[in-house]
């Protein structure tokens, strides 16, 4: 919906740079998540099917280790 990230695909560490618009789908059983990389919020949608697929955050401590 609005600003740019990262989005992370599995455990390896594959990216995808994602901005306003764009679609993202995440296999089954895959760990994602996503990172705000612009100076603006990164506001976007997240559906998760079925419901009670999970869901975890990470703290932030965590994220940025995974992420540098």
């Amino acid at each position: 919906m609005a600003g740019k990230g990262e989005y992370y695909l599995d455990q390896e560490g594959t990216t995808n740079l994602i901005c306003a618009g764009d679609v993202v789908i995440a296999p089954v059983e895959c760990v994602h998540g996503v990172f705000n990389t612009g100076d603006e919020p990164l506001i976007f949608i997240s559906v998760v099917s079925p419901a009670d697929a999970g869901y975890q955050l990470v703290l932030s401590e965590n994220s940025f280790a995974l992420h540098s």
